[in-house]
């Protein structure tokens, strides 16, 4: 049901300043998720049949079908084995990533994708812009800001850095020559690669931003974007050869050390290892949300192994997933993303902007690569803004579908 002639803009606004608040604080997200909640309980009483298309498209119901098998089998796992389920692993926010894919998908439906772009383009730009200046304020040390993502670096830089890409995707997607708002977003890209570079202490989420915007630029079917990564790797490879500090650090790797690969795995081979040995004791319901640290400790232990940290969780969110629920959650939480990309791919036939397809790709390559080394991207500071704007493909696809029948 197509209801884009819906005149009260509210939920929209409301929608995107939920996507961007919680990152500077979980509980400045309150007021706006039961808002938005009365207009998605409202909107299913009187519309009941607006939901759906998006459980009978081929495209989106296999997320739901994996989602379902993963929500069920993370409150089993809690209630059986004394899982906490208010922890970030635990139902409470596993429950928020279904209720802001409803979200995404009931305002991408509900007005016009046009409109829709133009505000979530100036939402994002301005969540944007706070979390540099915050940033610059922050490293400077005029003021420790410590709520939200600034509250643990490797979340902060894992939500900047979607953020940021998301930001390149409308630049690349929704640039106009004679609009400031273009310009603007130009900058912030800019900014923000100058500040993961700069204060990042993750060895991977920098990196992963320049990857991330190389491939949306392959990638788009825009005109201009070969030529801008054309520049950029030229750009790149005159950057290198003047500089002597890149180039003394190539001279001096040897990949024959043995200090060299355990550099890069930074003390991960011990929770790892603690890692498998819970796979094979808790194979159908894991330990429980937050069970996690204890174990390790005991596992660590037994095995006489003495590491330089304490770990809280198991530095991989696929991994983590299985160790605190089980096999089966654990490969429906990969089958979410499976599908995921499944969506991303076959979104192309569909629409006829290439936004949200392309917002969402960037968002799964620096939650999946990420997510290899770190549980960050699995922070509930970022739930609204990773899952709202797979909502939004979701809606996207459903309603071009349906225009075309």
């Amino acid at each position: 049901m197509n209801m884009s002639h819906v005149k009260n803009k509210w939920p929209m606004h409301v929608f995107f300043i939920s996507q961007g608040i919680t990152l500077f604080g979980v509980g400045y997200v309150i007021l706006p998720v039961l808002l938005l909640l009365f207009w998605l309980v409202r909107t299913a009483i009187k519309t009941p049949d607006i939901f759906k298309d998006l459980f009978t498209d081929n495209r989106c119901y296999w997320v739901w079908i994996y989602y379902l098998l993963f929500i069920v089998m993370v409150c089993i796992s809690d209630l059986m084995v004394g899982g906490r389920l208010t922890h970030v692993e635990g139902p409470l926010y596993n429950l928020a990533l279904g209720i802001y894919m409803l979200l995404g998908y009931l305002v991408a439906k509900s007005y016009d994708s046009d409109e829709v772009f133009e505000h979530a383009h100036r939402w994002l730009a301005l969540w944007l812009f706070l979390l540099l200046a915050i940033a610059e304020i922050y490293y400077h040390e005029i003021y420790r800001y410590h709520h939200g993502v600034f509250a643990h670096p490797h979340v902060f830089f894992s939500g900047l850095v979607m953020v940021a890409l998301v930001n390149v995707v409308f630049i690349i997607e929704r640039f106009e020559y004679k609009k400031i708002l273009s310009w603007f977003s130009c900058i912030l890209a800019l900014w923000a690669l100058f500040s993961v570079y700069k204060y990042s202490i993750s060895d991977i989420v920098p990196h992963l931003y320049i990857a991330g915007a190389v491939l949306v630029l392959l990638l788009s079917g825009r005109k201009h974007s070969m030529s801008i990564l054309f520049f950029l790797m030229l750009g790149t490879a005159v950057f290198i050869i003047l500089n002597s500090h890149i180039l003394t650090k190539l001279q001096n790797i040897d990949l024959t050390s043995q200090s060299f690969w355990m550099g890069l795995l930074n003390h991960r081979e011990y929770v790892w290892t603690v890692t498998l040995r819970i796979f094979g004791q808790h194979p159908l319901l894991g330990v429980g949300s937050r069970n996690f640290s204890s174990l390790c400790r005991e596992i660590l232990a037994e095995m006489g192994l003495t590491s330089p940290e304490v770990f809280s969780h198991s530095h991989n969110i696929f991994f983590q997933n299985v160790v605190a629920h089980g096999f089966i959650a654990g490969f429906a939480y990969l089958g979410i993303f499976l599908s995921l990309f499944r969506l991303v791919v076959r979104s192309l036939k569909t629409v006829s902007r290439e936004i949200m397809t392309w917002a969402v790709f960037s968002i799964l390559f620096v939650y999946v690569f990420h997510g290899l080394v770190d549980v960050a991207p699995y922070n509930e500071e970022i739930i609204p803004f990773i899952w709202g704007s797979v909502g939004l493909l979701m809606g996207m696809v459903v309603k071009e579908a349906k225009m075309d029948e």
